[in-house]
């Protein structure tokens, strides 16, 4: 199977062991109510190059809860030279407050409708991190 070796939120690296919620900073000292996140996934081979144009369709960054929250909208995306790692920006989020705590999730699916690699391996089973931004 294909395997993820690495998953960046900002400069944190997610554990792809744990299932906890992970809290993610904001490093860019905005003072704006929406944010910018950059992420990166790194895989253990290389992507198929016919499966580069559609990782948009086969990743996903979106809103939990509240419903009241903004949607994340992605902005950017691009891959390395060696079409292992995977580049991506969204926009549109909202940091964690006294009142409101906006929960998101970056989901990668697996199984044969996911990321196909250039050997025809797949990834086993869906990737889901939970996060949120303080």
């Amino acid at each position: 199977y294909l395997k993820i070796t690495e998953i960046k939120i900002n400069n944190t690296i997610v554990a792809l062991t744990s299932f906890d919620l992970v809290e993610i900073n904001d490093d860019n000292d905005n003072e704006n109510d929406s944010v910018r996140l950059y992420f990166s996934i790194s895989f253990s081979k290389r992507i198929n190059k016919d499966e580069l144009k559609n990782v948009f369709e086969k990743n996903s960054v979106k809103l939990l809860f509240p419903s009241t929250s903004l949607n994340p909208i992605m902005t950017n995306i691009y891959w390395n030279d060696e079409c292992n790692t995977v580049f991506f920006t969204y926009e549109n989020f909202e940091k964690k407050t006294e009142i409101s705590t906006p929960i998101y999730q970056l989901k990668i699916n697996g199984g044969l409708n996911g990321i196909i690699a250039a050997d025809e391996c797949y990834l086993e089973d869906d990737v889901c991190v939970n996060f949120v931004l303080r």
